[in-house]
């Protein structure tokens, strides 16, 4: 008895830390990202995935200083980089775009871009053509980060008369993805699209049954995370938005095989386009009309 209580307790020893998000919801449910898991987030298109992947990626790499791999083949490097530069300085993205800066947007840029230079993060827009083009690159990487990141699955699904379903294909992509992070005992974080449901798109709350539109596609994760913003579907449908969820996001952990599940908030500010943890003193300037309260 006293040897498996000893092997016990060395497993618990030798048990890697947990990655910190940064978001203090995020740590609170699960712990943090951990080495070997498969992290799915989801959610409706235009809710704010990408945006959620590069907020992830700076407080890891930029904030903690930790390497950090980001591959998202439906989104030019370019963009990206304005992505990040934008929500470090903070200045309005589209006055970024468009060069519109004002004396004191430009001096926080150079601090952001500063800062962004010294971080370990190495960006990809690189077109793949399937999971072996992706486990070649991570694989052949130079040094291994402390996350890496795919933002859009949906990007890596091949069409073709011969070829599986695309739910059959994320099944297999999600599975591999799951093997490669079990093989280098990092943490994996991939995002996909959740299907709007035309039949009620006054449906606001995603819960497991969206999952299910995606086949077995959560078998294989470890912990499946739902991301949604009621602003984003009452903009989708013209409908006017109150100004209580102005910046609102709401985060739901629907499977966490380590621990419980829950449900916590992030601010969404549209103009610097990054997450935040809320704060109810600090609401984001809307973008759109609002009504009420």
């Amino acid at each position: 008895m006293g040897s498996v209580a000893d092997s016990l307790v060395n497993a618990v020893r030798a048990r890697e830390p947990s990655l910190a998000t940064g978001f203090a919801g995020i740590d609170r449910v699960t712990g943090g990202l951990k080495p070997g898991d498969l992290v799915l987030v989801a959610g409706y298109p235009g809710v704010g995935k990408t945006t959620l992947a590069t907020s992830l990626a700076t407080n890891i790499a930029v904030k903690q200083m930790k390497p950090v791999a980001l591959f998202s083949p439906q989104t030019a490097a370019g963009a990206l980089c304005d992505r990040f530069l934008s929500a470090l300085a903070p200045v309005d993205s589209w006055r970024l775009r468009s060069g519109l800066l004002s004396r004191q947007d430009r001096a926080r840029l150079a601090q952001a871009i500063s800062r962004f230079s010294r971080s370990p993060i190495c960006v990809s827009d690189k077109s793949l053509s399937g999971f072996d083009d992706l486990a070649s690159l991570v694989r052949g990487a130079a040094s291994q980060p402390a996350l890496i990141i795919l933002d859009g699955m949906q990007s890596l699904i091949a069409t073709g008369d011969d070829l599986p379903g695309e739910a059959e294909q994320l099944e297999f992509l999600s599975r591999g993805l799951k093997l490669v992070a079990r093989e280098m005992r990092v943490p994996i974080l991939a995002s996909c699209q959740v299907p709007i449901d035309q039949a009620d798109p006054a449906q606001w709350r995603p819960g497991p049954p969206c999952l299910s539109q995606l086949g077995t596609l959560d078998e294989h994760s470890d912990v499946v995370i739902l991301l949604h913003r009621q602003e984003h579907q009452l903009q989708r449908i013209d409908r006017c938005v109150p100004r209580r969820l102005v910046g609102r996001a709401q985060l739901i952990v629907v499977k966490n095989r380590s621990g419980p599940t829950g449900r916590f908030e992030l601010m969404f500010d549209s103009n610097s386009l990054r997450f935040q943890d809320w704060s109810a003193p600090r609401h984001p300037s809307p973008t759109h009309s609002v009504c009420g309260t």
